[in-house]
């Protein structure tokens, strides 16, 4: 049974007139009678019947329109639900960073300046991020190390500088030659959320020649409280240093020269929320270009 032959079947139905029916359908009046009586075969049952010069609705075409109207009401509903729905995901970020560090400063001001969007982000490591964006459950992604997939962009957006801070104790002391010194004790600080981060810092300090004496492992929030105490040598992006008024090594051979990229699957358009933040994580991360480097 077609849901077009209900819907003509419903406006002669409330108007028990072909001819305004047709009208009302924009199509002839034997095209609709001819379609009436096609329900009716498939049907097997008289739906209207004359009653002088005008028609009624028989029983069972009583029946068929209570049934009808009960379609028609759950069709709408379900039409305004998928339209909501719509709108929902129009204003809905899908979104992954590889570090929370990545979005300081950044989502506190665009979610005030844009208080209708709903999010749906996630801090997690690179490999996720791949395969999220694969499988479509974000949009795109903010992270500190090139994604390398054939389906994926990676956009870089600005450079950035990885610096050396050190222990308090050995401030206006320590030169680079120390840091190549075996017999000076060094402990190192590492995010234990992001281990390819960790893998490019030491395979970094291994073609310097420096040794890692101790290797401390901490989740993000307390890696700041540590920091403060300053008991460690961390590689820390500049803009981190920075924030928390660390001091680090001004030599050149120790600084890593890193990048922050913007991904998002090839060819696959953005919604209007997704769009709208990774322009403005592009536009902030560009005006505060001199805030990531030394």
């Amino acid at each position: 049974m077609e849901l077009l032959y209900l819907k003509y079947f419903k406006h002669v139905a409330e108007t028990l007139n072909y001819t305004q029916a047709a009208e009302n359908l924009y199509i002839s009046q034997p095209a609709l009678s001819m379609t009436i009586k096609k329900l009716e075969k498939e049907l097997n049952t008289e739906l209207f019947i004359k009653k002088g010069r005008n028609i009624v609705l028989t029983e069972n075409g009583k029946l068929l329109l209570k049934s009808v109207n009960r379609i028609f009401n759950e069709i709408d509903r379900v039409s305004e639900i998928i339209q909501n729905n719509t709108a929902i995901r129009e204003k809905t970020v899908h979104f992954a960073s590889s570090h929370t560090r990545l979005m300081s400063g950044i989502f506190p001001e665009y979610a005030k300046n844009y208080p209708e969007n709903k999010y749906n982000m996630e801090i997690t490591v690179n490999r996720e991020i791949i395969q999220k964006l694969l499988s479509h459950h974000i949009s795109f992604a903010l992270n500190s190390i090139e994604l390398t997939h054939p389906k994926i962009e990676c956009k870089k957006i600005i450079d950035e500088d990885i610096v050396l801070t050190y222990p308090h104790k050995f401030d206006g002391l320590l030169t680079s030659d120390d840091l190549y010194n075996n017999s000076i004790y060094k402990s190192f600080l590492f995010s234990s959320h992001n281990k390819e981060y960790n893998e490019m810092l030491k395979a970094f300090l291994e073609t310097k020649n420096i040794k890692i004496n101790n290797s401390n492992y901490v989740d993000d929030y307390f890696l700041r409280t540590l920091l403060r105490e300053r008991t460690n040598f961390c590689f820390l992006p500049a803009s981190m240093c920075k924030e928390l008024e660390l001091p680090y090594m001004q030599d050149k051979n120790l600084i890593i020269s890193s990048n922050i990229y913007l991904s998002t699957l090839k060819d696959t358009p953005l919604n209007e929320a997704d769009l709208n933040l990774y322009q403005f994580i592009e536009g902030y991360y560009k005006e505060h270009q001199a805030y990531y480097t030394v």
